[in-house]
């Protein structure tokens, strides 16, 4: 029966559930946090913490992974369970488990409930997706399903705050009792040692104790009395788990028709199913997604075409604003050429960024994204991985961040590693900027294959080169670094639904607000510093003579009143001159210098000293090439509108002999090098801590910049070779 509990003035309540249940979608909703939800399983891989203060106590609320059973098999599961049966010895256990469970797919969802209700815990079952089962006519009856497990059940029908106060009410009324739980009938020999080991160990609940088998089943080292049971548990019936999991679904099979309408019994197919029998099918499935893929990089070059020139009016009127108000000298230099000349030069691209990540919050809310992964099993699966590292390797598109991080949900540890290491070759947006400039420099000027812009084309062929190229290393790395057979996909397909557009916009202003924020701080930083070292040490011999030679010309200017075609002659080359002192003042700095260094190993990529520094620069930061190559390009006085930068990438001469510097396939080598290439403290340093040791992460930067030099190489001596 149900005992009263004392009410503490802190609860701590874990958020607990399948893999994309609504677990965060509830975490938010009561904490007024704003994580990332999403359509797919495995958007959640760790904890997350938020508070929420009502009038009868103050919840403490964790968001857990999502986990289908108390049997971890990954390392996001594993955060989960330890959590839930209390296996912190630098924590409490939690005062209630929040059971949030998937209304449209009750019955898959109550397997992990039948377990976490033998915790002997307090437990409230929340009911999500009620929408989405009433269309299917699958919407259960909460009270009759709170009467065949005894324990309170809350039906959310959205998130609005009278729902959540109702929540809230009732998680501090479940908080003060236990359930008397149904247990699932157990095979004659698991009961009998089930019940030895809650006599030897008498505080530990018998889930926990199932658990410990089940986790010594598959190999995990454990107590003598688990490994004495399980060796009787194997000798007596070697089958006993696999008749526990089928009676816990007998169990449920036995509660849902009374809690569930009939008209589930005779469901029609539904929409979700005859959209998979075109999305899933082996050969139009693939096509699909290619076709998805380049509408989304086409949208990235038309719809971000308005604002982004907006941005640049804007930004022009801006630099020319503030450059007004400082007089000449080293603080306006340090301020329009450098500060403003860089910093805008990154943030002129937050449309694109925005247009993509847009297009990915749509591709993951639909319910598309776990298709994408089924779509892409049998590659993956040849290249020694399955469908569930697809879902990382996607989530990379938009930051590698994440993405490593989402690794988590993978099973085998050879197939996790291996995917941290390929993650980074999926285009991040931290390349859409480079992407841009250089695809706006030398290839945005024409229409291929009857009207599609040239700029989407190569766009599109970086994406898949990095997809290639991950395919081809995950390939060797599973055969040489990493051995073992390749994992079997099991993952859940979420059911086709319309965007929630709240939540889509919301994601995306909090991709751009972070994106805004390392323009601010990282970005503004390294651009201060590489204004320093392009502007030290000055005067040097040769910008001195130079100078020197425009001061003469200037006094025979003033000497002069109607001779005007005389006088713009004397301008002109005036202006020459300038513009030389300038490009010696920038070779002869710190900068320079560093960039001379570093030539001869790029050289062969047709690469010269200017582009040098960039790399070297971007190494922090992608997007820092643009702001670098902005405050490099930007040596005269007329060009502080953004909108030229990449005119003045694709017009850039030689100072002394005036050729141009850069050609097309210039700007193809610098792709290609970019896709292949790490250039990223942020990705070393999570793959540092998802994989526990300097020694991978080291290896990730060695081996991406090899293929990054490599690939560039070929580029610009095949296209040299072949007159291009």
């Amino acid at each position: 029966m149900n005992s009263e509990l004392k009410e503490p003035a802190v609860l701590r309540i874990a958020l607990v559930g399948n893999p994309n249940s609504g677990k965060t979608s509830v975490f938010n909703a009561l904490t007024g946090l704003r994580h990332k939800v999403g359509n797919y399983p495995g958007v959640t891989v760790e904890r997350r913490s938020g508070r929420r203060v009502c009038h009868q106590a103050t919840l403490d609320l964790v968001d857990l992974p999502g986990t289908y059973s108390l049997s971890q098999r990954s390392p996001d599961e594993e955060i989960a369970v330890d959590f839930i049966v209390g296996n912190l010895d630098s924590e409490a256990p939690p005062d209630l488990l929040l059971n949030v469970c998937d209304a449209s797919n009750l019955g898959r969802n109550l397997y992990l409930t039948t377990q976490i209700m033998e915790l002997d815990r307090p437990v409230l079952l929340v009911l999500t997706m009620m929408d989405l089962a009433r269309l299917q006519d699958m919407a259960p009856d909460a009270e009759a399903l709170s009467a065949q497990l005894g324990i309170p059940v809350v039906a959310l029908d959205n998130y609005g705050e009278h729902s959540v106060t109702r929540l809230t009410e009732a998680i501090c009324e479940a908080s003060k009792r236990k359930s008397t739980a149904p247990i699932a009938q157990q095979d004659q020999s698991l009961l009998t040692q089930l019940v030895q080991l809650e006599e030897e160990h008498p505080q530990t609940p018998r889930a926990v104790h199932l658990r410990q088998l089940l986790a010594a089943l598959e190999g995990a080292s454990c107590d003598p009395d688990y490994a004495r049971a399980l060796k009787t548990l194997n000798e007596e019936n070697p089958a006993w788990w696999k008749q526990e999991a089928s009676n816990r679904y007998r169990l449920i099979d036995s509660i849902l028709p009374a809690v569930l309408p009939l008209a589930h019994q005779a469901k029609k197919a539904s929409l979700t199913d005859k959209a998979d029998r075109l999305l899933l099918h082996p050969v139009l499935g693939p096509l699909a997604f290619v076709t998805l893929m380049g509408i989304v990089f086409q949208a990235v070059f038309s719809w971000a075409g308005a604002p982004t020139n907006l941005l640049e009016w804007g930004f022009s009127l801006f630099t020319d604003a503030v450059g007004s108000l400082i007089g000449e000298g080293l603080l306006r230099d340090l301020v329009v050429n450098g500060i403003l000349a860089g910093v805008l030069n990154v943030v002129v691209f937050l449309p694109q960024i925005m247009v993509l990540f847009l297009a990915i919050g749509i591709l993951e809310d639909s319910g598309y994204m776990a298709r994408a992964a089924f779509l892409m099993d049998q590659l993956m699966r040849r290249v020694g991985l399955h469908g569930r590292s697809f879902v990382p390797m996607m989530s990379s598109f938009a930051c590698a961040v994440p993405g490593i991080m989402s690794t988590r949900t993978i099973e085998s540890p050879a197939a996790r590693l291996v995917t941290i290491l390929v993650a980074p070759l999926m285009s991040c947006s931290a390349r859409l900027p480079v992407y841009i400039l250089v695809i706006g420099a030398f290839f945005n000027d024409s229409v291929v294959f009857g009207g599609i812009a040239t700029g989407a084309v190569v766009m599109t062929s970086m994406y898949l080169l990095g997809i290639v190229a991950a395919a081809c290393m995950a390939f060797i790395f599973r055969r040489t670094l990493a051995r073992g057979e390749t994992p079997t996909l099991i993952m859940e397909l979420p059911p086709y639904r319309l965007p929630r557009w709240k939540i889509v916009v919301r994601n995306v202003l909090d991709r751009a607000a972070l994106f805004l924020k390392k323009v601010w701080t990282v970005i503004l930083g390294l651009t201060i510093i590489l204004w320093f070292l392009q502007t030290f040490p000055q005067d040097s011999p040769e910008a001195l003579a130079l100078r020197s030679s425009a001061e003469s010309i200037a006094a025979d200017l003033d000497a002069l009143a109607d001779d005007d075609t005389r006088r713009e002659e004397l301008e002109a080359k005036m202006a020459a001159i300038d513009l030389r002192a300038k490009g010696a003042q920038l070779e002869s700095s710190y900068a320079g210098q560093l960039g001379h260094f570093i030539e001869p190993l790029i050289r062969p990529l047709g690469f010269d000293w200017q582009i040098g520094v960039g790399l070297v620069a971007s190494f922090a930061a992608r997007e820092v090439l643009v702001s670098t190559m902005a405050q490099i390009l930007n040596v005269d006085e007329d060009s502080k509108n953004v909108s030229l930068l990449a005119a003045r990438f694709r017009n850039a001469k030689d100072p002394t002999t005036g050729k141009l510097l850069y050609r097309p396939l210039t700007g193809l080598s610098l792709l290609v090098f970019f896709v292949l290439a790490l250039q990223c403290m942020s990705t070393v340093a999570v793959a540092r801590r998802e994989t526990g040791s300097w020694r991978w992460p080291c290896f990730m930067l060695g081996y991406m910049t090899l293929l990054a030099w490599g690939g560039s190489f070929l580029v610009w001596q095949i296209g040299t070779a072949l007159g291009y």
